[in-house]
């Protein structure tokens, strides 16, 4: 269980890496040497995690999508209309 925890840290820390260097860097000026940098992990357990910079991406992009459908449900459990609500979260 302690390896599980582990290397679920691991790979939050280099998907929270990967998507600041993406934002600041883009794409093609993100390397997996940096995102490791970054992440104070080391390339080979970057590697373990995710075989190449696009699996990373896709990490990116994936938990992205979490958060914006996470978002827009919590404003959507709201009194006021959802649509106000996601319009009033896209404002903030």
């Amino acid at each position: 269980m302690v390896k599980q925890e582990r290397a679920a840290r691991t790979r939050e820390a280099l998907v929270r890496a990967a998507a600041h260097e993406f934002e600041h860097t883009g794409y093609e000026g993100t390397s997996l040497t940096r995102v490791a940098g970054a992440a104070g992990i080391s390339v080979g357990a970057l590697t373990f995690h995710f075989s190449s910079k696009a699996g990373l991406a896709q990490a990116v992009r994936t938990r992205g999508d979490a958060a914006v459908r996470a978002c827009v449900a919590e404003a959507g459990a709201g009194t006021e209309p959802a649509l106000d609500s996601v319009v009033a979260l896209t404002l903030a």
